[in-house]
């Protein structure tokens, strides 16, 4: 997920992003990293974003005065982009939750402590950063960060001796740092683990023959006799038997 800062003023930019950059590098947030870009404008934000990756937007109220357009503007465009807002202002805090979508944080700048309270806020979002991108982070291969729809997913499996998956997709495949039994947790009801090593996609399985999952002809991944009853009745109970 790349961070950007959205700031009205230099000054303002400059602390943000070494707050950002200093949070990043101490609390080892491998799957963010901040843009080197700084946007002055909706239009110029708009640029920057890809529709296949994540963003974390941090936008400065203090500074921008258009930071609620620019909000409503780019979350009705992005899907896979999320705002923190900076404030001084309680009443911006409760315009931002309960008026604007695609708000996932936002940080009181009025008081003393703020420095910590972006850490506090920016360290709870990169907790659950697989959610708040609506899919899973993914390195392709050069190495770049990405974002794989959950329902795009058929299937992820762990590398076996290294903690690291290998996620098998619509569009190929792709590496994500994961623990299978952690990673089931962050997921919804459509993933099942159906083997120790293995999470299967239900929503999008073919058939069930002879111990193996089928999401496509050539496309499968097994599941253990113990598991396979209770991963049947799971897919009656969400309708997803084709």
């Amino acid at each position: 997920m790349e961070v950007i800062i959205y700031s009205g003023t230099g000054e303002r930019e400059v602390l943000l992003n070494q707050m950002t950059d200093s949070i990043i590098m101490r609390r080892r947030m491998r799957l963010m990293s901040l843009h080197p870009a700084a946007p002055r404008s909706a239009e110029e934000l708009k640029n920057l974003i890809k529709p296949d990756r994540g963003y974390l937007v941090i936008a400065d109220a203090v500074s921008c005065s258009d930071w609620k357009d620019v909000v409503r503007e780019i979350s009705a465009l992005y899907r896979r982009v999320s705002f923190c807002i900076v404030s001084n202002s309680a009443e911006g805090a409760v315009y931002a939750v309960n008026a604007l979508r695609g708000v996932c944080g936002y940080i009181d700048a009025a008081e003393d402590g703020f420095e910590a309270r972006f850490e506090s806020v920016l360290t709870g979002i990169y907790s659950r950063v697989t959610t708040v991108c609506g899919g899973i982070m993914t390195f392709d291969g050069d190495g770049f960060l990405k974002i794989i729809s959950y329902s795009d997913i058929y299937y992820i499996e762990t590398i076996k001796q290294q903690h690291r998956c290998t996620v098998y997709h619509k569009n190929g495949t792709d590496t994500m740092r994961a623990d299978i039994s952690k990673l089931i947790t962050e997921l919804d009801e459509r993933f099942e683990i159906t083997r120790s090593s293995t999470i299967a996609n239900l929503s999008v399985v073919k058939r069930i023959d002879d111990g193996l999952i089928f999401f496509e002809d050539d496309i499968f991944c097994s599941v253990t006799p113990n598991r396979l009853g209770g991963i049947k009745k799971i897919m009656r109970s969400h309708s997803f038997i084709p």
